[in-house]
């Protein structure tokens, strides 16, 4: 027990800072130039949120499927799982969570975005423009070269973020089990960049924070509703 207690998250980190971020320009070169695609995803996803919408709702699903698809085989199987032993495992979760939004989309009409929470939604859309825009320049305001930039829909962090910002705002019932992968991969994401003290732990920490806040008002409020 004293042995295991002697263990930190420092210990743990199976990769240096180097290396990873090194694994993040290799994924942006093979990926070059989805970039613009996936970030224009982003902001469709934004748009999705801002004034929901019957096919709105679908796209709101569909979008984080292929974006869940794209990171994983652009950037979780091919770089994160050449450098730590969980990244095949990461992977399937990636396509687990793919397959499911990819369903949603297609079988049951996406998300049920409550319209008439318009200060969530364009809370969730000005969350989601941020990820898509500004995650990527933490790489150089933190004094890396932008070739190792995290971008969505590439990047597993910022893709977990947007997905988990959209289904915590604008997933109804069962719909709120699809939070449980991104949320699964920022927290175990956060661990190393904790360690390796990365700027984007600070975006990452009150996410993992906020989710389940909003899910829970959410569902209180619902609660009352059902109730009045």
């Amino acid at each position: 027990m004293e042995t295991w207690l002697s263990y930190d998250l420092s210990d743990l980190l199976m990769f240096s800072p180097r290396v990873y971020y090194r694994q993040l320009e290799l994924a942006n070169a093979a990926a070059w130039p989805l970039h613009f695609v996936t970030v224009a995803g982003g902001l469709v996803l934004a748009l999705c949120m801002a004034s929901p919408s019957a096919i709105r709702n679908r796209i709101a699903a569909a979008v984080p499927a292929a974006a869940f698809a794209s990171s994983c085989w652009l950037f979780v199987l091919p770089a994160y799982a050449e450098i730590h032993v969980a990244g095949r495992y990461m992977a399937d979760l990636f396509l687990i969570e793919a397959a499911a939004l990819a369903g949603l989309a297609i079988l049951t009409g996406g998300l049920r975005i409550d319209h008439d929470a318009k200060l969530l939604c364009w809370g969730a859309a000005a969350s989601l423009i941020a990820t898509s825009l500004a995650y990527p320049a933490l790489a150089i305001m933190s004094g890396r070269s932008a070739a190792s930039a995290e971008v969505f829909g590439i990047a597993a962090d910022p893709t977990a973020l947007a997905a988990l910002v959209v289904i915590a705002s604008g997933a109804r019932g069962w719909q709120l089990l699809l939070a449980i992968a991104p949320w699964l991969w920022l927290a175990f994401s956060a661990s190393s960049l904790w360690v390796m003290d990365a700027p984007e732990v600070w975006i990452i920490l009150p996410a993992l924070l906020a989710a389940p806040s909003i899910l829970l008002a959410r569902g209180v409020k619902r609660r009352d509703a059902t109730a009045g």
